[in-house]
């Protein structure tokens, strides 16, 4: 009698067992609500990605006419204006590479091979081009952007895009500092600017451009400073 009450005793015990077990596979969520593998990228990011792409080549566009820009300003003996342009396109290519490297992520990949028709006037019609491009961004298109994928909730193309218009920011003002007085005293305020001694630094994190390298963390992306680097006059830019 005793034998047959263990027996049964296993036998509930085992029942309990295997029961518990067949209920934290059934109720857990994993298992009967798996990921929904059914959407694609595509559909679940449908804002972000179209932001993305027209980022990439917003700011791609930026970079080329910049570096025409630059030539130009060198080909009027505006060395330093030459410094602004080409540092400026160095930052405009790492914000293409953070929106590449965001859609790369998620398995895109970027159909971007057109030939650029880059318009370049005057180094003082080139400003006042820049100065429209800096503006346009800042108030419309990345204003907007944040806003509109936002709800799509992928965290790295919002700070990439916070990143990107914080930086232009600083480009305008630069900018600006030239351009507010080039229409009519275009050659005075240029000569002033070439007999200044120019260095500019660039965040290669976010893109952030300064005249020097910040204490300690960059004030856009709130890394460390060390990731500033001087930009170097290229070989058309340091001809005098």
């Amino acid at each position: 009698m005793k034998g047959k009450r263990y027996m049964e005793y296993l036998t509930r015990r085992n029942l309990i067992k295997y029961g518990c077990l067949a209920g934290a596979v059934f109720f857990t969520p994993s298992a009967v609500f798996p990921a929904n593998k059914s959407k694609s990228v595509r559909e679940i990011y449908p804002l972000t990605i179209s932001v993305l792409k027209d980022a990439y080549k917003n700011e791609m566009d930026a970079h080329s006419s910049y570096t025409a820009f630059s030539r130009q300003a060198l080909k009027e003996n505006y060395p330093n204006i030459s410094y602004l342009f080409s540092t400026f396109a160095t930052s405009e290519s790492i914000h293409a590479g953070l929106f590449k490297k965001t859609l790369a992520d998620l398995g895109l990949d970027l159909d971007d091979d057109r030939d650029r028709q880059i318009e370049v006037f005057t180094t003082k019609k080139n400003l006042r081009k820049a100065a429209k491009h800096e503006l346009e961004l800042i108030k419309t298109f990345y204003r907007d952007a944040i806003t509109k994928i936002k709800p799509e909730k992928h965290e790295t193309a919002v700070r990439y895009c916070r990143y990107s218009w914080q930086s232009h920011m600083q480009h305008r003002d630069r900018i600006e500092d030239v351009h507010r007085w080039s229409e009519i005293f275009f050659s005075k305020v240029a000569a002033k600017i070439e007999g200044e001694e120019m260095r500019y630094f660039v965040c290669h994190i976010c893109g952030s451009t300064e005249t020097v390298i910040p204490p300690e963390i960059c004030p856009i992306c709130r890394q460390s400073s060390i990731h500033y680097k001087l930009i170097e006059r290229t070989a058309y830019s340091d001809r005098n």
